[in-house]
């Protein structure tokens, strides 16, 4: 046996609990007693990784059916990264199937919240735009203007009102009423403004002016997508007060006006 395949044999006990693969020089007793202690810790450290990145989703799905999802989930997929803050990425989707069969549609929708919180956490530095860069974009075409944002920077749309039910579940406080009152478009801004994460609700229009900037649109061409109604001078004036915004440049065509 070479020792890729005995390395793939242990990892496939330590994933499955299948030891068809490890070979006969791990036959004696207790060599096999402090490999079965070896699949205990590691399994049991991936399950609590998944938990310590899941806190409210934890709470709200209950900490039987949470553990039973974390293991098969650790089963079907192994850590493919050497730093532990990473895995976990999968998780949301893994439960989505199991979560809408018990009733609890939402909680893969929770779980995508507090993963993209686990992400921001540890995205990269990045400084946002400075007081000069500020007063310069004073001074450019604004619809032509494209934002550059802090890695930290993610945004998620739901149905449901995860906002207010994760700071509950987080705090251990009575969970409010899930489901949204508007289902066109409820979007949560995830960033990490001046070192520390942070959440803003924003409405359907805002989700789609921000949205559409994050995906390289123009000024001109976000603020396009929006109402006439929308304040959208105001909603960039939020982004950049918060310190969301870390670099642009201009467009090199003019965008037409909204």
């Amino acid at each position: 046996m070479s020792i890729l395949d005995w390395q793939q044999g242990l990892g496939r006990y330590l994933r499955l609990g299948d030891p068809t693969g490890l070979g006969p020089e791990l036959a004696t007793p207790a060599l096999w007693r402090r490999l079965q202690v070896y699949r205990h810790n590691v399994a049991g450290s991936l399950a609590a990784t998944i938990a310590a990145a899941f806190p409210a989703t934890r709470h709200a799905a209950g900490a039987a059916s949470f553990a039973a999802w974390a293991e098969s989930f650790v089963a079907a997929a192994p850590p493919t990264q050497p730093s532990l803050w990473t895995y976990g990425a999968g998780f949301p989707a893994h439960i989505e199937v199991q979560a809408a069969t018990a009733g609890s549609p939402w909680l893969a929708a929770l779980g995508r919240l507090e993963w993209a919180s686990q992400e921001a956490l540890f995205a990269a530095e990045a400084e946002p735009l400075s007081a000069a860069s500020l007063a310069a974009l004073a001074t450019a075409d604004p619809l032509r203007l494209r934002l550059a944002f802090h890695p930290a920077v993610q945004l998620l749309r739901s149905r449901w009102r995860l906002l207010d039910a994760w700071h509950a579940w987080r705090d251990d406080r009575p969970c409010p009423e899930l489901w949204a009152e508007d289902q066109d478009g409820w979007a949560i801004l995830v960033g990490r403004p001046r070192g520390e994460v942070a959440h803003r609700r924003l409405g359907p229009w805002q989700g789609g002016f921000v949205g559409a900037l994050l995906a390289g649109a123009s000024l001109g061409e976000a603020a396009a997508t929006c109402p006439a109604t929308a304040e959208v001078a105001g909603e960039l004036t939020a982004l950049l007060g918060a310190g969301l915004c870390v670099g642009y440049s201009i467009a090199t065509t003019r965008e037409p006006p909204p």
